[in-house]
Protein backbone atom coordinates (compact mmCIF):
# COMPACT_ATOMS: atom_id res chain seq x y z
CA UNK A 1 0.00 0.00 0.00
CA UNK A 2 2.80 2.39 -0.82
CA UNK A 3 1.59 5.93 -1.26
CA UNK A 4 -1.72 5.37 0.53
CA UNK A 5 -2.29 7.52 3.59
CA UNK A 6 -3.67 5.60 6.55
CA UNK A 7 -4.43 8.72 8.57
CA UNK A 8 -5.78 12.18 7.93
CA UNK A 9 -4.92 14.83 10.48
CA UNK A 10 -6.85 18.10 10.51
CA UNK A 11 -5.54 20.92 12.68
CA UNK A 12 -8.35 23.33 13.54
CA UNK A 13 -6.39 25.13 16.25
CA UNK A 14 -6.65 28.49 14.49
CA UNK A 15 -10.20 28.15 13.21
CA UNK A 16 -12.17 31.18 14.36
CA UNK A 17 -15.47 30.30 12.69
CA UNK A 18 -17.11 26.99 11.84
CA UNK A 19 -20.65 26.82 10.51
CA UNK A 20 -22.85 23.77 10.12
CA UNK A 21 -21.22 22.95 6.77
CA UNK A 22 -17.83 22.66 8.48
CA UNK A 23 -19.27 20.48 11.22
CA UNK A 24 -21.00 18.29 8.62
CA UNK A 25 -17.74 17.98 6.66
CA UNK A 26 -15.87 16.69 9.72
CA UNK A 27 -18.57 14.14 10.55
CA UNK A 28 -18.83 12.93 6.94
CA UNK A 29 -15.05 12.71 6.63
CA UNK A 30 -14.91 10.58 9.78
CA UNK A 31 -17.59 8.24 8.41
CA UNK A 32 -15.92 7.91 5.02
CA UNK A 33 -12.49 7.23 6.51
CA UNK A 34 -13.96 4.53 8.74
CA UNK A 35 -15.42 2.83 5.65
CA UNK A 36 -11.92 2.85 4.15
CA UNK A 37 -10.29 1.57 7.37
CA UNK A 38 -8.48 4.86 7.75
CA UNK A 39 -8.11 7.13 10.78
CA UNK A 40 -9.06 10.75 11.29
CA UNK A 41 -7.33 12.89 13.92
CA UNK A 42 -8.67 16.35 14.67
CA UNK A 43 -6.22 18.62 16.49
CA UNK A 44 -8.64 20.78 18.43
CA UNK A 45 -7.35 22.66 21.49
CA UNK A 46 -9.63 24.80 23.64
CA UNK A 47 -11.30 27.59 21.71
CA UNK A 48 -14.04 28.14 19.18
CA UNK A 49 -13.86 24.84 17.30
CA UNK A 50 -14.42 22.45 20.23
CA UNK A 51 -17.22 24.65 21.59
CA UNK A 52 -18.91 24.61 18.18
CA UNK A 53 -18.60 20.83 17.94
CA UNK A 54 -20.05 20.44 21.44
CA UNK A 55 -22.98 22.74 20.62
CA UNK A 56 -23.64 20.73 17.46
CA UNK A 57 -23.67 17.53 19.53
CA UNK A 58 -20.91 15.83 17.56
CA UNK A 59 -17.82 16.30 19.74
CA UNK A 60 -18.12 12.77 21.10
CA UNK A 61 -18.32 11.36 17.55
CA UNK A 62 -14.99 12.80 16.47
CA UNK A 63 -11.44 11.89 17.53
CA UNK A 64 -10.48 15.22 19.09
CA UNK A 65 -7.01 15.79 20.53
CA UNK A 66 -5.70 18.84 22.34
CA UNK A 67 -2.42 18.75 20.43
CA UNK A 68 -0.33 16.62 18.07
CA UNK A 69 1.31 14.68 20.89
CA UNK A 70 -2.11 13.63 22.19
CA UNK A 71 -3.14 12.59 18.67
CA UNK A 72 0.00 10.42 18.40
CA UNK A 73 -0.83 8.76 21.72
CA UNK A 74 -4.40 8.06 20.57
CA UNK A 75 -3.20 6.31 17.40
Amino acid sequence: MDGVALELWLDVAHVEFMDSAGVHLLVETQARLRELNRRLAVICPAGHAPRRLEHAGVANQLPLSDDRAAAHRAA
